[in-house]
C-alpha cells in the first residue's frame, strides 16, 4: 500500500527521499534497542577485593539512560552490583570480600527502563579468594 502511494505521488516520494534517515537505512525501521556484555564474558579469573571493569556496548539506548548490573552464581541472583549506572559502556566494580569464591559466575546487564533489553555473560567466570 505504501509503495503504491509513493508511485502515485511524486511529491511524497521527494519528501521521503529528502528527509533524514533514522534507524535502518534499508528498511526505514528504527533500530531496536540492544545491549551486549563484552567483559567479563567467560573464562576470566577475578579475585575478591580487586577492581574489574565491566564493559558493554549498546545500540539505540541514550548515554544518559541507566543500566543495572547483577551478579549470578550458578544461575541464581547473588548480588546487585549496581541498580543504575550511566550507559557509558564501562563500570568499574570492586569485588566485595563477601562474594564467595566460585567458578560459575555470570553477569546480567539490563536497561533499567526496559528490563527485557538485557544480556548475560556468554560463559562462566571465576572469583577466587583474595591471597593474604
Amino acid at each position: 500500500m505504501v509503495l503504491r502511494l509513493l508511485r502515485m505521488t511524486g511529491i511524497v516520494l521527494c519528501l521521503i527521499a529528502l528527509s533524514p534517515l533514522h534507524g535502518n537505512a534499508t528498511s526505514g525501521i528504527e533500530d531496536e534497542p540492544a545491549i551486549h556484555l563484552v567483559t567479563p564474558n567467560g573464562r576470566e579469573t577475578l579475585s575478591q577485593g580487586m577492581t574489574t571493569s565491566i564493559v558493554w556496548t549498546s545500540e539505540a539506548i541514550p548515554p544518559g539512560e541507566r543500566i543495572a548490573l547483577i551478579l549470578y552464581d550458578q544461575g541464581v541472583n547473588a548480588l546487585t552490583i549496581t541498580r543504575g549506572c550511566p550507559n557509558s559502556g564501562k563500570y568499574d566494580w570492586k569485588i566485595p570480600a563477601s562474594v564467595k569464591p566460585g567458578n560459575h559466575y555470570r553477569i546480567r546487564i539490563r536497561w533499567v527502563r526496559k528490563p527485557a533489553v538485557n544480556d548475560f555473560s556468554d560463559g562462566d567466570f571465576s572469583i577466587q579468594r583474595v591471597n593474604s
